[in-house]
């Protein structure tokens, strides 16, 4: 075993995009071991992994240092893969994989309200304005700095949370389209799961496999993930398309009518007819 290496893989995406309901369904699969950011925290040896493979420079890693930085017997037998989430930051590995991304209108209403919900409390604006410059927005500002610096005036300068997110988003699309040959629309994935889970498993090198549709029950109903998701629930259809009291949609649609995603023009198509009610998410 001394030679064997273990290739790693990405899902490249950003925040409240899905991306810890994809790595759940990626720890059902025998041949991939997910690294980090399933559950709330992570551990020390899911830490150590991820701080060594955002440096690590080569599309492998050897079986005997990946076993250094996770207990022995964490990573099974017959592990081919080790699937990290690319976040909003550079990596300097080879890119091998896929990119998962979301409506931004879907995603802004999800970040707007996620301090508010997780609190269990009423999202109330005055309550989502002061956790987005509280906690939001620096987040964006770092995220920003790590992938586009020269965009960091230009967010800097907006007051508008939702053009902030929107000067994030467009740019990290830009980005991904350009890197990532398979493109994964959350919305396709939870409406019909199988399709979308095989093009992210031809896309890091490993067959579809069913377990995978059947990986929440690994986890107790209720157990609550990264993100706040319930592990233990199966994948489910996305709520029907509505807007958000709170939430203007008109320049999500400017954003998404310029932008790369072709996929997401139809749901701005359908915006004279929504009904303006809350769908955080």
């Amino acid at each position: 075993m001394g030679g064997e290496t273990i290739r790693i893989a990405h899902m490249a995406s950003m925040a409240r995009s899905g991306e810890t309901l994809m790595q759940r369904a990626f720890i059902g699969h025998p041949a991939v071991h997910v690294v980090h950011d399933v559950h709330p925290t992570n551990d020390e040896h899911e830490t150590r992994l991820f701080q060594l493979l955002r440096v690590w420079p080569r599309p492998e890693l050897p079986r005997w240092q990946l076993e250094q930085h996770l207990a022995p017997g964490q990573v099974a037998a017959g592990t081919q893969v080790l699937l990290i989430k690319q976040g909003v930051f550079a990596m300097r590995s080879p890119f091998n994989g896929f990119a998962l991304v979301r409506n931004p209108y879907a995603s802004f209403c999800s970040l707007w309200h996620y301090d508010a919900r997780l609190a269990g409390v009423k999202a109330e604006q005055a309550l989502n304005e002061r956790n987005w410059r509280l906690r939001r927005l620096p987040r964006l500002v770092a995220w920003m700095d790590a992938i586009e610096p020269g965009m960091l005036p230009a967010l800097l300068a907006e007051a508008e949370p939702a053009r902030q997110f929107l000067m994030l988003w467009q740019v990290r699309m830009q980005q991904l389209v350009a890197q990532c040959r398979t493109v994964v629309l959350y919305e396709d994935f939870v409406n019909d799961p199988q399709p979308a889970l095989r093009s992210a498993c031809a896309a890091i090198g490993v067959p579809f496999d069913g377990a995978m549709l059947k990986a929440h029950e690994k986890f107790e109903p209720g157990q609550i993930g990264h993100g706040g998701i319930d592990l233990g629930a199966a994948i489910h259809p996305a709520p029907a398309w509505r807007a958000d009291a709170q939430v203007d949609i008109t320049p999500f649609r400017a954003a998404v009518r310029d932008g790369p995603i072709a996929g997401y023009r139809q749901f701005y198509e359908q915006a004279g007819s929504i009904n303006r009610e809350s769908v955080a998410a």
